[in-house]
């Protein structure tokens, strides 16, 4: 089963990749159906995060600032 997880990542299914590792080491697996379903929604959710942090690089937002360091108007 490594071999999958290669081949997962040699197509750039790093959600998919990332799940199938925990779906393997789970003592009882999943109906292939489930588990497919599974994969499936791990890759879209692993893209949305990957578009949204190119998203936020590419609009070089300024660096992050809270209550704590936020300057106060005098």
């Amino acid at each position: 089963m490594h071999a999958l997880i290669e081949q997962l990542k040699v197509l750039k299914l790093q959600g998919m990749a990332l799940a199938a590792t925990d779906m393997l080491a789970a003592k009882n697996a999943p109906d292939f159906a489930i588990g497919l379903r599974q994969l499936v929604e791990a890759e879209v959710t692993a893209r949305e995060v990957r578009s949204m942090r190119y998203q936020l690089k590419t609009a070089k937002f300024p660096h992050h600032k809270d209550f704590v360091t936020f300057d106060r108007l005098k």
